[in-house]
C-alpha cells in the first residue's frame, strides 16, 4: 500500500456502582443536612424523601396518557457538593431509563436540584476524594401510575460515598486527579503499543470509531466485553485490544472492591 498511513486513536474513558464497612477513612460517612429534616430522627431519610418526591413531581408533570404505558422506570441521580455545599450543574448527574423523556427529566429536575440552598455538611471527608452521593428509584408505570419498587438495602440512601476508579498496576492511589490521569495515560500508551490497524481495512479503505464497553469486576478482571463499530473486521481489532489489557487493580466504593462499567471509543482514521 503506497503512501504513508497515519491512524488516530481517541480515547475517552467514561467512569461509570456496594456493604461490611471498612474502617478508616470512609467512615462515618458524610452526611448533608437539610434543613427541613433538622428535627428528623433520620435525616438521611428525610433527605432521600424530599429528593424523591422532586423527581416524583417531575415524572407527574411530563408523563401524559400518550406516554403512559406499561412499563418500569428507573431513575438515578448522582451529585459531589461544590466547595461552598451547593449542587451544581458540572457535579450533577440525572438519568431516566425511557429515553424519549429521559431529556426533559434530566433538565427539569437538575434545575430542582441546583436550586437547593447551601447545605451543612458533617464527617466531610479529604479533598483527596470528592465525596459522591447517589440516589436510585424504580417506579412500576401502569394506567398513568407510579407505584415504588423497592429492592434490597443496597440502593439505601446512607449518606455520601468515596468512590475511587479502577487503576493499572503501574499506578498508585494517591487522590481523584491522580488516580484519573494515570489511568488514561496508561490506557492510551496501552492501545498505542499494541494497536495494529487491519490489513484488509486499509486495502478497503475502512475506517471509522468503534464504541467498546466492559466491566472491570471485583477481582480487576474484564468481563462481558461489547463493541460496536463500521465494520467487524474494527471491531474484531478492538476488542483483541481490550483483551490484552493487564489485570487492574478493582474500583472501590467506600474502600471495598466493585465492579464498574467503562465505555472506550476508538477512532481508525486512515489518511
Amino acid at each position: 500500500m503506497k503512501g504513508i498511513l497515519k491512524f488516530i486513536i481517541l480515547v475517552s474513558v467514561f467512569f461509570g456502582n456496594a456493604q461490611k464497612k471498612p474502617k478508616g477513612i470512609y467512615f462515618p460517612q458524610e452526611q448533608i443536612l437539610l434543613d427541613a429534616c433538622l428535627s428528623s430522627i433520620d435525616k438521611n431519610e428525610c433527605f432521600n424523601q424530599r429528593i424523591k418526591h422532586d423527581a416524583l413531581m417531575v415524572l407527574d408533570e411530563i408523563f401524559t396518557k400518550d406516554t403512559a404505558t406499561k412499563d418500569t422506570l428507573k431513575i438515578k441521580i448522582e451529585f459531589k457538593l461544590n466547595k461552598k455545599a451547593e449542587i451544581t450543574k458540572e457535579k450533577l448527574k440525572v438519568s431516566l431509563n425511557k429515553k424519549e423523556l429521559n431529556p426533559m427529566f434530566s433538565l427539569k429536575l437538575s434545575s430542582i436540584l441546583v436550586d437547593y440552598h447551601s447545605f451543612e455538611v458533617i464527617n466531610k471527608k479529604s479533598k483527596k476524594y470528592n465525596t459522591t452521593h447517589s440516589f436510585s428509584y424504580s417506579y412500576l408505570i401502569s394506567d398513568g401510575t407510579f407505584r415504588e419498587i423497592t429492592f434490597n438495602s443496597v440502593d439505601t440512601y446512607t449518606g455520601g460515598n468515596i468512590k475511587e476508579i479502577p487503576l493499572f498496576p503501574v499506578c498508585e492511589r494517591k487522590d481523584e486527579y491522580y488516580d484519573k490521569k494515570c489511568f488514561q495515560e496508561s490506557m492510551q500508551k496501552h492501545i498505542v503499543n499494541n494497536f495494529r490497524y487491519p490489513i484488509e481495512a486499509q486495502k478497503n479503505k475502512i475506517q471509522g470509531v468503534v464504541s467498546i464497553e466492559f466491566i472491570i469486576n471485583t477481582d480487576g478482571e474484564k468481563e462481558k466485553i461489547t463493541t460496536k463499530g463500521p465494520s467487524p473486521i474494527l471491531e474484531k481489532e478492538a476488542r483483541r485490544i481490550i483483551n490484552l489489557l493487564p489485570k487492574f487493580k478493582p474500583a472501590l466504593v467506600n474502600g471495598k472492591p466493585t465492579k464498574m462499567p467503562y465505555s472506550i471509543p476508538i477512532t481508525f482514521k486512515l489518511r
